[in-house]
């Protein structure tokens, strides 16, 4: 019974020392999210700046520790992967406009492409892709699938409004997880304080 008390009082100051971290990053959420509904340009070009200044120092910084752990396998592809980082952020860095569209147009398509495949695994496989080879055929999952089928062909064939929308649609996500994020934190300190 002794042990159990310890246990749950070293988790409770555990939990009573983090709750703060849990509301820094609520706030941080809201902010970021605020920032990308009313000025999405000029957020998404200081975000992948800062992507890109972290793939140029993380790149040197990968550079020294393939040339010092040359006895390792696979150092080759780590100096690779490194001089690639290096070359990427260098460039968007150079020009982060361009950087900035290019990282809003690649995660489009590769979000365009997500919902055309799983539109197709929905209307065809539909509920026996959830409950098993026998599940049966749903409804639901065939319209889901339709509607993620009209949606990603309309991000593949209209990328503009897309990419657009793509900083918005992330800002609102940002806000309701950092609101969440706020309300926990408050709920992490009331179970520590309880």
């Amino acid at each position: 019974m002794q042990a159990t008390m310890t246990e749950e009082q070293a988790l409770r100051e555990s939990v009573s020392d983090s709750w703060w971290m849990v509301l820094i990053w609520g706030i941080a959420s809201i902010a970021l999210g605020l920032f990308l509904l009313f000025s999405p340009g000029m957020t998404t070009v200081v975000l992948v700046q800062f992507m890109a200044a972290y793939w140029l120092v993380g790149g040197v910084i990968d550079v020294f520790g393939s040339l010092r752990h040359r006895e390792k396998r696979g150092w080759g592809w780590k100096l690779v992967g490194a001089i690639v980082g290096i070359i990427a952020g260098f460039l968007v860095l150079i020009n982060p406009m361009t950087g900035a569209w290019l990282a809003a147009t690649f995660a489009l398509y590769l979000l365009a492409f997500t919902a055309i495949m799983n539109g197709f695994v929905n209307i065809f496989f539909g509920n026996s892709v959830r409950t098993g080879a026998g599940g049966g055929w749903s409804w639901g999952s065939f319209f889901l699938g339709v509607l993620q089928l009209i949606v990603g062909f309309y991000l593949l064939f209209n990328p503009l409004p897309g990419v657009l929308a793509l900083a918005w649609i992330i800002g609102i996500v940002l806000i309701v997880f950092g609101v969440m994020g706020v309300f926990f934190s408050f709920q992490i300190k009331g179970l520590a304080n309880a």
